[in-house]
């Protein structure tokens, strides 16, 4: 069963249902049984004149008062053309819409090795909580990143990436290093025994805060996690490394992405990954020359697959 998002919705509150597959039919059961709240409506794209309420037309939508819509679609790219037509059609606050990833929990947040996983239940119950509580939307039905060292599986494979990135060969005990968008910062986590700082940047606090749990529980003092947001603040420190590894496409303009340039150490390496290959290539290599033309050189370039996702990804060193 897809679990209802209970720890976004107030108990006691009125729900609108978005979707009539497995998503909606796992939380209008659940909802009806337990009551935790009121469903006023459930609509879909498919219902027609014939349904009977609480099951309603999508275009009528706007005649329910509600506090929550909550859409009950799993699929990232259609919950968010769903969201984004709730806002511009029927003017719902975005504060009012509610979907996460998450809504379909698994045991892939917990080792897989049942002795450590009870042995030590509570840390792990602990992040997972944290990174619940944190609403992001995407991630699917386990962590985005793995971490080796707390045995915990993720969509990426964060020692595969290490990899990849041929990281000894730009990150060395003498490096500060920078991830902007670190999410929950497991690949920080790797990075740390190689670096002298590593310090993770994310807009997200409840990622932030499990990549700060993750870190205590593991006694690594070298590796700091802040909320932050990039397009709305400056960085304060130089940096040996910064890597901005699939989140160029927050930017709206190649002159935003340029100017994260001013925070890295003459000589220090950029580490340069695109969102999904192909789809996003136009704007990736037109943000690569960019700073190929701005006081960069391309030391490493090549095509990585660590998720089933072929991504671009280089070095760039500032000169």
């Amino acid at each position: 069963m897809v679990l209802f998002p209970y720890q976004f919705c107030k108990k006691g509150s009125r729900v609108l249902i978005y979707g009539a597959g497995k998503f909606g039919l796992d939380f209008y059961m659940q909802l009806h049984l337990n009551n935790y709240c009121d469903v006023v409506a459930w609509v879909d794209k498919e219902f027609g004149e014939t349904v009977e309420r609480p099951l309603d037309k999508v275009e009528n939508i706007s005649k329910y008062d509600f506090d929550y819509l909550v859409i009950a679609i799993g699929a990232y790219d259609i919950a968010m053309s769903v969201k984004q037509k709730m806002k511009d059609e029927f003017a719902i606050p975005e504060e009012k819409i509610v979907w996460s990833a998450q809504y379909a929990v698994t045991g892939d947040f917990f080792p897989i090795d049942k002795d450590i996983r009870y042995n030590d239940f509570n840390r792990y119950l602990d992040l997972f909580d944290e990174y619940m509580k944190s609403g992001i939307e995407y991630g699917g039905e386990r962590y985005y990143q793995s971490c080796e060292q707390l045995h915990l599986t993720g969509s990426r494979n964060s020692g595969k990436r290490i990899l990849e990135y041929e990281v000894t060969r730009f990150i060395n005990a003498t490096s500060n290093v920078l991830d902007i968008g670190c999410n929950t910062g497991f690949l920080d986590l790797e990075l740390a025994g190689f670096a002298k700082t590593v310090t993770g940047i994310d807009v997200i606090s409840g990622v932030v805060n499990v990549a700060r749990k993750a870190a205590e529980y593991l006694n690594i003092n070298n590796a700091y996690f802040y909320c932050k947001n990039i397009l709305k603040s400056e960085l304060d420190n130089k940096y040996d490394v910064i890597l901005l590894l699939a989140v160029h496409g927050i930017f709206q303009n190649d002159s935003d992405v340029l100017h994260l340039s001013e925070a890295l150490n003459k000589n220090g390496y950029l580490f340069f990954e695109s969102h999904q290959f192909p789809g996003d290539e136009e704007k990736y290599i037109r943000r690569l020359f960019a700073f190929l033309n701005n006081g960069f050189k391309l030391c490493l370039s090549k095509t990585i697959c660590d998720d089933g996702v072929s991504r671009l990804f280089c070095v760039l060193q500032k000169e």
